[in-house]
């Protein structure tokens, strides 16, 4: 279903702590948004379709101080197998911004290519496990010298219990 406007809330804290809260709210607002309408196997939506931009802002720019990101996804229901749904993202985040850890340099041009293959248990109605892979590539130039950066990050995950 849809994100409410406003449902979702950054408090600021340890920084880590922070950190944590938004990547869990990341993976729980945003990779696994469904669109209000019947799918069936090959369907495919937009980011755009379940986020305004002000959302999009929100939970995109937020955890890497992105201003004003880039955000094009696509989800796509790649198959239904006893009763579990196999949903695929492919999502792009771009923009200009400052890490956390980074503060006193100048500001970095980001892009971040996201993959994720969710399993999703028709029957109980929500994400039962999955994986996100985060390639992040970037530039920024101090002291007239260009640097860039690039890492990747992969993350598996299984939800136990669901509130």
């Amino acid at each position: 279903g849809k994100i409410v406007p406003k449902s979702v809330e950054y408090h600021s804290g340890d920084s880590m702590r922070a950190r944590k809260q938004e990547q869990l709210s990341l993976l729980r607002n945003i990779f696994v948004p469904l669109p209000d309408r019947a799918l069936k196997a090959g369907d495919t939506w937009n980011v755009t379709d379940v986020f305004d931009a002000e959302q999009l802002a929100a939970l995109a720019g937020s955890a890497y101080g992105i201003k004003k990101p880039d955000v094009r996804g696509l989800y796509t229901l790649e198959s239904v197998e006893e009763s579990i749904a196999k949903i695929v993202l492919s999502l792009e985040v771009s923009g200009n911004g400052k890490l956390d850890e980074l503060m006193d340099t100048p500001e970095l041009d980001f892009l971040l290519q996201i993959a994720g293959t969710f399993y999703f248990s028709v029957t109980e109605g929500k994400i039962v496990s999955g994986s996100i892979t985060t390639d992040a590539v970037g530039v920024t130039s101090i002291r007239q010298q260009t640097i860039e950066f690039k890492g990747s990050h992969m993350s598996t995950f299984a939800v136990e219990k669901y509130k």
